[in-house]
Formats: C-alpha cells, sequence, structure tokens
C-alpha cells in the first residue's frame, strides 16, 4: 500500500523536474527524460513482438484496452520500438551535439532525399498502425465498442495515408523537382480558380 500511494507523489515530482528541465533548456533533464521514454517504448515494443500480444490502453481516463493479439499486436510493437528508437537517437544526438543538431534540422528542406527518407520511413509507420488495426480483428476492440465499419474505415485510412507518404517519399529522392513543381503548379490553378 505504501509503495502505491508514493506513486503518485513520485510521478508528480518527475513531471516537476521535467517541466523545469523544458521551461529553463536544462538541455541534461529534457535529453534523459526523453531517452528514458524512448527506452521504455522500445522495451515494450520489443516485449510485444516476442510475446505477440500488446494492451494498449485508449487514453489516459479511460479504463477500456485494445487487446491485439498475434501479427497486429507484432505491428503495434513494431510502431512502439520504431518511436522508441527514434526518441532515443533524438535525446542522445540533441543532448551530445545540440549545435550540430539544430544545424542538421535547419538545413533539412536543402536535402530532398533525406526529407523523403523521413517521409517514406514516417509512411510506413502509419501504414503499419493501418494494418495493425485492420488485421486485429472485432476481438481485439471488445473492450472499447469500436464498432468493426469504423475501425475497417480507420485502418483503412492510415493504410491509404501510410502508402501516399511512401509514393511521396519515393517520388521526392528520386525526382525532388517534380514536387516543387507540382506544387508550384496547383498554387497557380487554385490561384486562378479563386481569382474567378
Amino acid at each position: 500500500m505504501a509503495k502505491r500511494s508514493l506513486a503518485p507523489l513520485l510521478l508528480a515530482v518527475a513531471l516537476g523536474v521535467v517541466f523545469v528541465g523544458i521551461r529553463y533548456r536544462i538541455i541534461p533533464i529534457v535529453a534523459l527524460t526523453a531517452l528514458g521514454v524512448g527506452l521504455y517504448s522500445l522495451a515494450a515494443g520489443l516485449r510485444m513482438i516476442a510475446t505477440r500480444r500488446a494492451d494498449l490502453p485508449t487514453s489516459v481516463t479511460s479504463a477500456h484496452i485494445e487487446r491485439y493479439r498475434g501479427r497486429a499486436a507484432q505491428l503495434q510493437g513494431f510502431l512502439f520500438a520504431a518511436f522508441g528508437v527514434l526518441l532515443s537517437v533524438g535525446a542522445i544526438g540533441g543532448w551530445l551535439y545540440p549545435d550540430e543538431l539544430d544545424a542538421w534540422i535547419r538545413d533539412l528542406p536543402a536535402h530532398p532525399a533525406v526529407m523523403g527518407a523521413l517521409l517514406l520511413g514516417a509512411g510506413v509507420l502509419v501504414g503499419a498502425h493501418g494494418l495493425s488495426r485492420l488485421s486485429a480483428g472485432d476481438a481485439a476492440f471488445v473492450e472499447t465498442r469500436l464498432p468493426p465499419a469504423q475501425r475497417v474505415l480507420g485502418g483503412a485510412y492510415f493504410l491509404l495515408v501510410g502508402v501516399g507518404m511512401i509514393g511521396f517519399g519515393l517520388v521526392q529522392i528520386r525526382a525532388p523537382g517534380l514536387l516543387t513543381l507540382l506544387r508550384a503548379r496547383l498554387g497557380e490553378l487554385l490561384r486562378d480558380w479563386l481569382a474567378h
């Protein structure tokens, strides 16, 4: 019982330390917090992949849990692990090389292949989320009472958005000027249409 009553106090203290770190830009506190969340997410994702089980709460205020099993759980584990790796690498890079990281982020638009690769990677993650919702079946959503049509439409939406992002990422990598030209041409067409 004592451990249970200390948990909210420890959480409040930890959140206070994180707030101070972010508010006053104390990089080690921010980096250690992000690294801790990243490593926890990586470990949780690897556990989901290994056990083929993922029980995910739908929100902080709701006691409902989506219960993924099999391939759907492994896809959710892949998402958690990928998020954990990205957050951990970002935290370490931001702590050890803050100036280089800031410069790299500022210069990102000047490197279309890198932007395309990031878009492609994000598309894979979004598509994996959609695929996990489609392959989970109705049993995963019994507690949440999510109608099957909503689950299927939501999964299909995320899958299609992910495929679209992958497509745009590949175009950005292979023909970076094409998207710029397309955006400029669509802008002209929109301006002409609004003018009339």
